[in-house]
């Protein structure tokens, strides 16, 4: 296993839906050995907190995702990350953090899972929490 260039792109969204008009950087990452298509965002917004914070750099996998797995979710243009619950079309898209709204999931294209998050601590220090099956939080179902 080695390093991998992936595309990092400016902010998704951890509150309402919003748009994917960004540039692209780029952000190393060890290659898995799969064949999934990964991708990085950094999150804006304060939805998922205190799980994903504002500035986080979170690496998704276009792996399918199960109820509880923390999702990037798009429709028509706009983008969010959420944790997901249900399947189908009673599935919803969850905030981490009570003082956000749900979003129906019905509609919603589930682009990929929250597989990696790298976090600034304090000087250039970063740390990195991978998640081999995927991120998930708390579910009920």
């Amino acid at each position: 296993m080695g390093i991998r260039l992936i595309p990092l792109y400016n902010g998704i969204s951890a509150g309402m839906l919003s748009s994917t008009q960004s540039d692209v950087d780029y952000i190393e990452v060890m290659d898995w050995g799969n064949g999934f298509d990964r991708w990085a965002r950094t999150v804006m917004g304060f939805s998922m907190s205190p799980l994903l914070e504002p500035g986080d750099i979170v690496v998704f996998e276009s792996r399918p995702a199960e109820p509880g797995h923390v999702v990037h979710a798009f429709d028509a243009g706009e983008d969010t990350i959420k944790v997901l619950r249900g399947r189908g079309a009673s599935s919803r898209l969850v905030p981490v953090n009570p003082e956000y709204d749900e979003i129906s999931g019905s509609g919603m294209n589930i682009k990929g899972v929250a597989m990696e998050v790298h976090r600034k601590l304090s000087g250039d220090a970063t740390q990195i929490l991978k998640y081999d099956s995927g991120l998930r939080w708390r579910t009920t179902e």
